[in-house]
């Protein structure tokens, strides 16, 4: 009897208690297996960013030969795409998605997304103007920093800033 007095005095808070604490205990464990996700993925955009041959099949290179990315055909269409819009700047896009994935797997969740979004844009489009004043023999078709570097570094060459592009 003196049981059941207390569990009317207390209510329903107990319960309540039990299914929030269940609730915050499927939440970490979603948010690491997010980051475990995002670790594998970084992990296969950097093994096709490696192993990415200019010759192999993708969208504006029609080739019957099997491609050489060790990720197949979806691998080498990710890597020629990244590789021909900001060249070697696509190198951030798996580090960027490893230190989320940490920052999920550790339980400090990705505030502000829109604006880290924003500014991986704008990092990559940064570093492929860095990277497109690099002459690399035997580098990638679009060059270093890709057409976006490219693009960015013949702006600013007519533009007159063209000492500013210098390493």
């Amino acid at each position: 009897m003196a049981r059941s007095a207390q569990l009317a005095m207390r209510g329903f808070g107990g319960r309540v208690r039990f299914w929030g604490d269940v609730l915050s205990g499927v939440k970490y464990r979603v948010f690491e297996a997010l980051g475990a996700l995002l670790v594998l993925a970084s992990l296969l955009l950097v093994l096709a960013l490696l192993t990415y041959f200019p010759g192999d099949a993708s969208f504006d290179t029609a080739v019957a030969a099997p491609p050489r990315n060790y990720l197949g055909y979806d691998g080498a269409v990710i890597a020629d795409l990244l590789m021909q819009s900001v060249g070697f700047a696509a190198y951030l896009v798996p580090a960027v998605l490893l230190g989320w994935a940490f920052r999920l797997m550790l339980r400090r969740p990705v505030h502000r997304f829109a604006r880290r979004l924003a500014m991986l844009g704008a990092a990559l489009i940064l570093g492929a103007l860095a990277c497109s004043v690099l002459q690399i023999p035997g580098g990638p078709p679009a060059g270093a920093g890709g057409a976006v570097g490219w693009a960015l570094l013949r702006l600013i060459t007519s533009v007159g800033l063209a000492p500013l592009a210098l390493p």
